[in-house]
């Protein structure tokens, strides 16, 4: 698929022009399975055949209930790696509660920017290419 860029409530999905999916979450509505449902359509509409490895941007997340997590993460291709950003401890501490509910074990760090995460993306991927 090419590269582009979808705009939805939990924030923005860009398939970057190097193949990795930046996803950023800037959130702080109500968290549905309406909402989880439209993120998990939007993903499918703009990923490649084979999952991408993703950069996850956490700029703001609410709480979200566990069967919600469980709808979301069930949803979810797995990629080959997985960076984290995130803006403050206690969004990362939400992401971890997503961990828990996810049904295979994805290789992920955390970072505190974006430009390192892309730098450990670009050396995961090159290493199994």
């Amino acid at each position: 698929m090419e590269p582009g860029t979808v705009t939805i409530a939990l924030g923005s999905l860009t398939l970057r022009t190097d193949g990795i999916l930046h996803v950023v979450f800037d959130f702080d509505g109500e968290a549905t399975k309406e909402v989880a449902a439209e993120y998990l359509e939007a993903r499918a509409d703009l990923e490649p055949a084979s999952p991408p490895p993703v950069l996850l941007e956490i700029v703001q997340i609410p709480y979200v209930e566990r069967s919600i997590r469980s709808f979301f993460m069930d949803g979810l291709p797995s990629p080959p790696c997985r960076a984290v950003v995130a803006s403050d401890g206690a969004f990362l501490t939400m992401f971890r509660t997503f961990q828990l509910v996810e049904p295979t074990a994805v290789p992920t760090e955390v970072f505190p920017t974006v430009e390192a995460a892309l730098a450990w993306i670009h050396e995961q991927t090159s290493l199994l290419a």
